[in-house]
């Protein structure tokens, strides 16, 4: 994991496990190897079936399957935002 100072921390677990216990934080799954906390996201990159912008400049891609799914979710952030 990678927190938001840039500190790194080493889990033993299998990320699915993670997966289940920070879903209802915003956090989603957009690859076998990453789930990232939607809040973070600065942009959807359209590149190589898709990759996300995180902050510093930090590129995560995109399974072709979590896509549709992520960028539905994404734009539920959007419109959340616009309207607080």
């Amino acid at each position: 994991f990678y927190t938001g100072n840039g500190q790194k921390i080493l889990v033993s677990k299998p990320l699915g496990e993670y997966e289940e216990l920070f879903i209802e934080y915003g956090f989603f799954r957009v690859h076998k190897s990453f789930m990232v906390n939607l809040q973070k996201v600065e942009s959807f990159i359209k590149e190589e079936g898709g990759a996300l912008l995180m902050g510093e400049d930090i590129k995560v891609p995109v399974a072709s399957r979590k896509k549709d799914h992520l960028l539905l979710l994404l734009e539920k952030l959007t419109e959340l935002d616009d309207y607080s």
